[in-house]
């Protein structure tokens, strides 16, 4: 029997495949800005991009002023909606930074139990950092209530179960997130209910070798230390380090994470005059230098200034620390990344100065400091 002639495609077919080419791109490019829900029992459905933070079992290095600059967000990007991270995280990506520092509340992520967990934040956050080519510093904190949180705060009742857990976000994210920060603030009572060097020397302990043992390239980070007064039950961060050194934390943390504020002065002027976080960091530094620690860095995990509210400066001076602060922090060669608090305005209440720390306004607009900051962000310096 004699073959029919091969028959070329007809336009409509070809216009099909396209059509079918293009409706499966889309799809692999929404997969990739957004996760699901994210509620599981441990199986991870995410899509893997280009990891965020350092491969594993290699080092942070630096490059430049540039590459260790972040944006700290707290708890405001951890509060948002699913659209509202897409919407900040490719905001903060526009100013050039190329770390954020936002809070992973365990509460959120295990509610009820440490057998259930909820993991659609985590996950949106992970995935919108890796398509914007942001690292991330994942501050680990915000007991639930069946592990103790309403007792004692951050870290609960047991070292053992908060361990557990941020071992557990280690190795959901292994080799995506690079670096984890052990609670906010542990020496102030905003934070935990009884600041104390030696309980939070347990949850170091218990801490650090849990995360090693999920991620070996994980970069760990005691919990920023801020303040400059012992007061109503508060622990200057100076002493806690100190402390935290005598109670036997030496060798369970890569790096001492610090809360520097200097305003209204600017950071080098406080440096030299004493009074606020810059002096007393440095004191830090002089401290691990003396306990043996000068090959680990200090990161800046909070810096900022807030402008309006009681305590607050001009824009202009903002714009002044934040410039001055990271030309400062450049010319150490034991700094780490410093991230700047924060991105975005909490809100518009005039009466207190939490609201406006951001380098840009509530409703969208670029105060002074932002131009400063993108322009420092993209520095090869």
């Amino acid at each position: 029997m004699a073959r029919e002639p091969r028959r070329s495609p007809s336009r409509a077919a070809l216009a099909g495949v396209v059509i079918a080419v293009l409706v499966v791109g889309a799809v692999a490019f929404a997969a990739l800005r957004s996760r699901g829900s994210g509620s599981s029992t441990g199986t991870d459905t995410t899509v893997s991009t280009t990891p965020s933070g350092p491969p594993a079992g290699g080092p942070i290095t630096f490059t430049d002023l540039g590459s260790k600059m972040g944006l700290s967000t707290g708890a405001q990007l951890w509060g948002s909606s699913l659209s509202e991270i897409d919407t900040t995280i490719s905001g903060i990506a526009a100013t050039g930074a190329h770390w954020v520092r936002t809070s992973v509340h365990w509460k959120d992520v295990e509610p009820a139990s440490a057998n259930q967990d909820d993991w659609a934040k985590a996950d949106r956050i992970v995935a919108d950092a890796q398509h914007d080519h942001i690292s991330l510093i994942f501050t680990v904190d915000v007991a639930p209530d069946w592990a103790g949180g309403q007792q004692t705060g951050a870290f609960g009742t047991d070292p053992a179960k908060y361990a557990a857990f941020v071992a557990k976000v280690a190795g959901r994210y292994r080799g995506r997130v690079g670096v984890y920060e052990l609670g906010n603030e542990p020496n102030l009572t905003s934070y935990v209910t009884h600041p104390s060097a030696q309980t939070y020397t347990q949850i170091l302990r218990a801490a650090y070798p849990a995360i090693k043992a999920a991620d070996p390239g994980a970069f760990v980070l005691t919990g920023g230390l801020g303040g400059t007064r012992d007061k109503k039950g508060n622990i200057d961060g100076e002493t806690f380090a100190k402390q935290l050194y005598q109670d036997g934390a030496k060798g369970y943390f890569d790096a001492i994470a610090y809360h520097p504020y200097t305003y209204p002065q600017l950071p080098s002027k406080e440096a030299t005059a004493g009074g606020r976080g810059w002096s007393h960091m440095l004191q830090v530094r002089a401290l691990m230098v003396q306990n043996g620690d000068g090959a680990k860095p200090i990161w800046i995990t909070e810096f900022g200034a807030p402008t309006q509210g009681p305590k607050s400066v001009s824009a202009a001076m903002q714009a002044e620390i934040l410039q001055n602060g990271f030309d400062l922090w450049k010319t150490y060669s034991w700094g780490g990344v410093m991230s700047w608090f924060t991105y975005q305005d909490k809100g518009t209440d005039s009466t207190t100065h939490k609201d406006w720390f951001g380098l840009i306004s509530q409703s969208g607009a670029h105060k002074a400091s932002y131009a400063a900051y993108a322009a420092l962000a993209r520095s090869r310096n």
